[in-house]
């Protein structure tokens, strides 16, 4: 009795459009469009795009030349170092988006000027910085001890390009978001089926007609 009844609920649920619609065609649309819409939410890459970074020199003759060359030897792809005639317009350009940063160098220290303070961005930037400043040390310490083999101490301790990669393991756990949603929704879609066979014997007891079903002279499986 019980898979009569399924069977005849399933065939009313299929001749019905409502019903067609929105326990099927729906759930798919729906996958497609969250999954595409938030597929990023499901990756851990991140773009971070070109930073550009403006400075102004306002040290020594030295410190001067020691950030010059650092500025010029760490613009790549991912970074510009662009020197500016001073600090209001180097300010200017950070104000109008045009910059990142602004960095100004000082005789005794480096002052940063930004417009996203504690963001990735601020963090690339301190990178730079802390960078310059353990060179730069490096380079004053030796030149104190044997001034003539600065340049050689500074080779040697300079790391190649090439010295940092990342590799990303390819795991069997990654979920897409297609993956997620179809999940979520064929589960969505099985407890309204369940709902909707509980609320079919629900309807029936209501209407008494249960017990009719009992004793109707009909084999009952």
């Amino acid at each position: 009795m019980l898979f009569h009844i399924i069977k005849k609920q399933v065939k009313l649920s299929l001749r019905d459009k409502t019903f067609f619609i929105f326990m099927i065609i729906f759930p798919i649309a729906l996958i497609f469009v969250l999954g595409s819409v938030l597929q990023n939410a499901f990756t851990d890459d991140a773009d971070l795009g070109k930073m550009d970074i403006v400075y102004t020199l306002q040290a020594d003759a030295n410190m001067n030349k020691a950030f010059d060359t650092f500025a010029n030897e760490a613009s790549d792809k991912s970074v510009s170092f662009k020197q500016v005639d001073g600090v209001k317009a180097g300010q200017e350009k950070v104000k109008n988006g045009d910059a990142t940063a602004l960095i100004v160098v000082k005789t005794n220290d480096l002052k940063v000027i930004t417009n996203s303070p504690g963001t990735v961005e601020k963090a690339r930037v301190d990178g730079y910085i802390n960078a310059f400043a353990g060179q730069y040390q490096l380079a004053m310490t030796a030149a104190k001890i044997n001034p003539t083999q600065v340049n050689t101490i500074m080779a040697e301790n300079a790391v190649p390009e090439n010295a940092i990669s990342v590799q990303k393991l390819e795991t069997g756990d990654n979920v897409s978001s297609f993956q997620y949603y179809a999940i979520a929704l064929i589960g969505m879609t099985m407890m309204f089926g369940m709902m909707s066979g509980v609320n079919t014997f629900r309807i029936e007891k209501l209407k008494h007609t249960d017990l009719r079903l009992l004793i109707a002279p009909f084999e009952k499986k």
